[in-house]
């Protein structure tokens, strides 16, 4: 956010500028790699990358131990109706229907690991 390089683009974001328009600015200056635009200036490099990975594992709403209960929200019950039948099932997080239901479990979990970087903002390689 503070490079150099990049803050003229976050201030065009800032100013209520389309992020495609900075984008487009960032093309014109000669700078190929516009993807930093799309990263949270407050958070870590690092955590954001590392949510890039591969997604492995059935997304949540295909897997076999969860599938009944987003059908049953897809189907029109309230979500706290399926947290209950979770509960009823011997399932004890019922968080598990908070989640993204187009991405896998293992990838949901991995990203609310520790963050153990600087946030993106203050990062000494993008002031």
């Amino acid at each position: 956010k503070e490079d150099p390089k990049y803050k003229k683009y976050f201030k065009m974001i800032k100013m209520g500028l389309p992020k495609d328009a900075a984008k487009h600015a960032m093309k014109r200056d000669g700078i190929e790699d516009d993807s930093i635009l799309d990263l949270d200036p407050e958070k870590s490099l690092k955590s954001q990358q590392a949510s890039k990975r591969e997604d492995s594992g059935p997304v949540l709403k295909e897997d076999p131990k969860y599938k009944k209960y987003f059908k049953m929200i897809k189907m029109g019950l309230p979500k706290d109706a399926a947290k209950h039948a979770m509960k009823r099932d011997g399932i004890e997080d019922d968080s598990i229907l908070d989640l993204d239901p187009e991405k896998s479990l293992k990838s949901q979990q991995a990203s609310k690991r520790e963050d153990s970087g600087p946030v993106l903002k203050e990062d000494p390689k993008y002031k």
